[in-house]
């Protein structure tokens, strides 16, 4: 008898439990069935002659994967709407009403401004990205001059969409990559300045080529305006001074000799030292790397010391070049990419205090002074 009844009460008190758990259950209510979503795989925001906002997207379609695999001539996987507005969600809300499904942005690509919204209207383009709660701080931004249908439409040769080639480019080396998140942090010093990279459809140079989406330089930004450009090569200067560099390749031509080496520098590091001695501000960056040799067609020997030294001084030398380059044309659009604010900031928070107002016009009077030490690691099996 005390068997069954210590049966029924062991019973009773699990279930007891469970009807105690069950309102603690947490159930998908934000769930979203595929079926009834459009998916945002790119964005491009701009502003139109009329000074209205126009927002194109791209969506992708994938019920075209197994057409594709079935008809290799219907590989676009992917359509592109436009639409306007007085502001970006007015805009994308006018989209949305074209489509019978939702739109969703959690898997969004890329964000890419035109110029003449970069030019203007840039924090508005922040705002809204930060406040909209689908799109990802992981987020690429990107700044273009195409036109609006034209950077969407282009149908890459090795990916589904434009979107997801641009996701590709800035994982390889040497490419500038800015995310949501990287802009808003970035632009947090006293002059609101940022870098983000512009992208350009380039037409083919020979007969039989394909038209090439790719990364042609970098826009600055200041108080929430595109305010300049920087190449390709110079934004190599940015990214070793702000640890973002990884590697690139490069060729060296010495006097007197008609070949060339091509050289690969990695590994690259950068020890950054503020100074203020007698009211002048200035910037020591002692830079550090390995060098590999690709491909050497002078007549000098690499595995001799005295071209090894040759190399690592010419290396030097145009590290060094590339970042004094790169600094003076920040410093000429009153931009600071290289976030100095926040390096002088931890040594002499004080006198950072006093000048923040008026950090525009310290900023380009910073002398920037450089010190290299590249070594050779690995010159090939060749002599």
């Amino acid at each position: 008898m005390n068997v069954f009844l210590r049966s029924r009460r062991k019973k009773f008190t699990n279930l007891l439990l469970i009807l105690m758990l069950i309102p603690s259950l947490q159930a998908c209510a934000d769930l979203k069935e595929i079926n009834n979503i459009a998916i945002v795989t790119a964005t491009r925001i701009d502003m139109n002659n009329e000074g209205k906002i126009e927002v194109t997207i791209q969506l992708f379609l994938p019920q075209t994967i197994s057409m594709s695999s079935q008809n290799p001539s219907q590989n676009n996987q992917f359509a592109v709407l436009t639409s306007t507005g007085d502001t970006i969600s007015e805009a994308v809300n006018n989209i949305e009403k074209r489509v019978s499904r939702q739109l969703f942005r959690g898997h969004e690509r890329a964000i890419i401004i035109g110029e003449k919204m970069a030019s203007k209207h840039m924090n508005d383009v922040l705002d809204y990205c930060i406040r909209f709660r689908e799109i990802r701080e992981r987020t690429l931004l990107f700044v273009t001059k195409e036109p609006a249908p034209k950077l969407l439409q282009y149908a890459p040769f090795m990916e589904k969409n434009s979107g997801e080639i641009l996701n590709k480019y800035v994982k390889k080396d040497g490419n500038l990559s800015m995310t949501l998140k990287d802009t808003v942090v970035m632009r947090a010093n006293p002059s609101h300045s940022y870098i983000i990279p512009m992208v350009a459809i380039l037409n083919p140079t020979k007969k039989g080529e394909r038209q090439i989406l790719k990364i042609t330089q970098s826009a600055l930004f200041s108080h929430g305006k595109m305010v300049g450009t920087m190449s390709n090569n110079l934004t190599y200067g940015q990214q070793i001074l702000n640890h973002k560099f990884w590697q690139t390749v490069f060729s060296l031509k010495f006097k007197k000799d008609p070949g060339k080496v091509g050289i690969n520098i990695q590994n690259v590091k950068a020890k950054i030292t503020p100074i203020i001695h007698n009211g002048q501000w200035m910037i020591h960056a002692h830079i550090t790397g390995d060098e590999v040799i690709f491909e050497n067609t002078t007549h000098w020997s690499t595995t001799n010391l005295k071209t090894a030294e040759r190399v690592d001084h010419a290396v030097g030398r145009i590290v060094s070049e590339n970042i004094h380059r790169s600094v003076r044309k920040s410093q000429k659009v009153k931009s600071d990419v290289f976030d100095f604010y926040n390096t002088f900031y931890r040594k002499y928070p004080s006198e950072c205090l006093k000048i923040e107002k008026n950090w525009s016009d310290v900023y380009p009077t910073i002398d920037v002074k450089v010190t290299t030490n590249f070594h050779l690691i690995h010159s090939g099996i060749a002599q």
